[in-house]
């Protein structure tokens, strides 16, 4: 297996809250969250070596990709996508973003590898048999 682009302590400098009893996770999780990248960027560790990607980048998008997989499995208030009040009859919903602590990128991760949207526009003409 290839080392994780980030650390324990590396998330640790990222996320200065992270529960002592969920360090193993946390471990387990930076090696999966680096598979994944390795699996949707072929060829990233090259593209660091040569300096076309930078390695501290990746090594941020590895931290966030297990913090918010982490802080779902405790079910931190980060976490929460909705949250709903009611006083009068007392109602309370919450839901959250990521229930099953999937490791996953955001758009903002995306852009920063450089898979950002730069298409540019076009029109396509219906050719005549």
């Amino acid at each position: 297996m290839a080392t994780p682009f980030a650390t324990l302590e590396d998330l640790r400098l990222h996320w200065s809250e992270l529960p002592a009893e969920r360090e193993a996770d946390a471990e387990q999780k930076l090696a999966e969250a680096s598979i994944i990248l390795r699996a949707l960027y072929s060829g990233i560790d090259a593209k660091i070596a040569i300096g076309q990607v930078d390695s501290d980048v990746v090594k941020l998008i590895v931290c966030r990709m297990v913090k918010r997989s982490l802080l779902a499995a405790i079910n931190d208030v980060e976490g929460v996508a909705t949250r709903n009040e009611t006083a009068g009859g007392v109602s309370m919903g919450i839901s959250f973003s990521n229930p099953n602590g999937n490791l996953y990128l955001t758009k903002d991760d995306k852009n920063l590898l450089g898979g950002g949207r730069r298409g540019k526009a076009f029109m396509i003409v219906p050719g005549f048999p």
